[in-house]
């Protein structure tokens, strides 16, 4: 096997960790705390690996400068999830499912909906910290200690839906405040439709719910990440989608983890949609070309000139990093047998295409025109 994938071996947790000081001086203004996330255990054993490491077990770090030029203290502790407490310390089977991972039990398989490992973000917001998923509900950690407080957090009752693992913050100069903006994926039984919650939240003692949009999406898929502008918030989402007939067929009556079922359907196409960003109102939206991606890099708005389109009163530039869509599957298999299989050798730069950039042109009323522009590939 190659020696980097050996990153996949179980971490501990650790408390106060000092590390040595080889060279130099820790600089005295730094002050605060760098905490990181991901998954800490991607299998129970060396025979028996999760279906995927993204649905490794959730390891939340934090490295905290006290700001007077002390050495910094490590610390390092599991996200304590239903999930994570249920397998507790079985080794030899999976107890529960997860989105790539089945019960190793027929009896845990059946009506049983995957569950959240909770190892894609950490969010600080309110003086409280978040571990965060798509799949799931936060998990709310102590930001000194790391110990779970609450594993299926709702934000006082207000939370409708998922809490997805890559929201964005913007100092709103009316509320003198910071607001977050975030989505999240709603399912609700006996309906197998996704639909996607827009919310934007204050940065008060309370984390007031300010706005909640819901958008009803074109099929059954994921929403990883989101652009959010000078002005408004861009939603793209991708056909890499789940039937309602399979949706069924894993969590009724448990055939197969529910991801194992996701098809790239490049003929679906993407969707567009516009929403002003302080009211989360839904501006436009629209069938586009196709395209596949997982996260955003940055955008910015631009004002509409005479050589835009006539009827063009808002132009919204925004780049991501775009893979070649007859690679998507290709993709996907190799993310999800990176680490037990030792005929996976590596992710090669091609799969991942490279930069593109959106051109929209909108008005109150409509998406006008989307243009694409190449900006550069990943091998150069």
């Amino acid at each position: 096997a190659q020696s980097w994938k050996g990153i996949s071996e179980t971490a501990v947790e650790q408390t106060a960790v000092v590390p040595t000081l080889i060279h130099g001086t820790i600089p005295t203004d730094i002050d605060g705390t760098l905490y990181l996330h991901g998954a800490g255990r991607v299998k129970l054993n060396d025979a028996l690996h999760y279906g995927h490491w993204f649905d490794g077990d959730a390891l939340a770090t934090a490295l905290r400068f006290d700001g007077n030029g002390s050495l910094p203290v490590f610390n390092a502790k599991y996200v304590e999830t239903v999930r994570f407490l249920a397998q507790g310390n079985e080794t030899q089977r999976f107890l529960t499912n997860g989105a790539w991972t089945q019960a190793t039990d027929w009896y845990n398989r059946v009506l049983s909906t995957p569950l959240d490992p909770s190892n894609t973000n950490l969010l600080f917001f309110a003086n409280h910290l978040y571990s965060l998923c798509e799949g799931g509900y936060p998990v709310q950690l102590d930001p000194h200690t790391l110990h779970t407080i609450d594993n299926h957090y709702n934000f006082n009752g207000q939370l409708r839906s998922f809490f997805s693992a890559h929201p964005k913050t913007y100092f709103n100069e009316q509320l003198q405040s910071e607001v977050l903006i975030n989505i999240g994926l709603s399912i609700a039984p006996p309906s197998t439709a996704f639909g996607l919650y827009v919310y934007a939240i204050l940065d008060d003692d309370r984390e007031t719910f300010l706005h909640t949009q819901h958008i009803s999406l074109p099929y059954n898929c994921l929403v990883h990440d989101f652009l959010v502008t000078q002005n408004y918030v861009v939603i793209v989402v991708s056909p890499y989608v789940i039937r309602s007939i399979n949706i069924l067929k894993s969590v009724l009556l448990g055939l197969d983890a529910l991801a194992n079922y996701a098809e790239w359907r490049p003929e679906y196409g993407s969707y567009v949609y516009v929403l002003d960003k302080y009211t989360l109102e839904l501006i436009a939206s629209s069938q586009i070309r196709t395209i596949s991606f997982w996260h955003w890099i940055n955008g910015f708005d631009e004002a509409a000139t005479a050589a835009s389109f006539s009827s063009a009163s808002n132009i919204i530039r925004g780049r991501l990093v775009a893979f070649p869509p007859d690679k998507r599957s290709e993709l996907e298999y190799r993310m999800k047998n990176l680490f037990k299989d030792d005929t996976v050798a590596d992710i090669t730069p091609d799969l991942f295409g490279g930069i593109l950039e959106l051109e929209i042109h909108f008005d109150e009323h409509r998406i006008i025109q989307v243009q694409y522009h190449n900006l550069s590939t990943l091998n150069s």
